[in-house]
């Protein structure tokens, strides 16, 4: 099985040759509007989720692993794993921040 943090690593560095943009400023509307974030741990492991999956769904992509996104509040929120070996797989979990 793969290094999950080597990998990860080294999606970050080819998605994101200038680094990733950790810094959401909140939540943009159509009017536009635009609401700050709270420092909720639910609100920003969310959007932690959210900023993290094309890493994760490149990871997959790499390494002809499937990628299966959890149930809402349930461990854990990603999974990837071999069609073949289905038995093996990687947890990905978003702890609270």
């Amino acid at each position: 099985m793969i290094s999950f943090k080597d990998a990860f690593y080294k999606a970050i560095a080819e998605l994101y040759p200038n680094g990733p943009e950790w810094d959401p400023a909140g939540i943009i509307t159509k009017s536009p509007k635009v609401y700050t974030l709270s420092y909720d741990s639910k609100i920003l492991s969310g959007i932690f989720e959210i900023l993290t999956e094309p890493i994760i769904q490149k990871i997959a992509d790499d390494n002809n692993l499937i990628l299966q996104k959890g149930v809402q509040n349930q461990y854990p929120e990603f999974t990837l794993y071999d069609e073949i070996n289905s038995h093996e797989k990687i947890a990905v979990d978003m702890i609270d921040l």
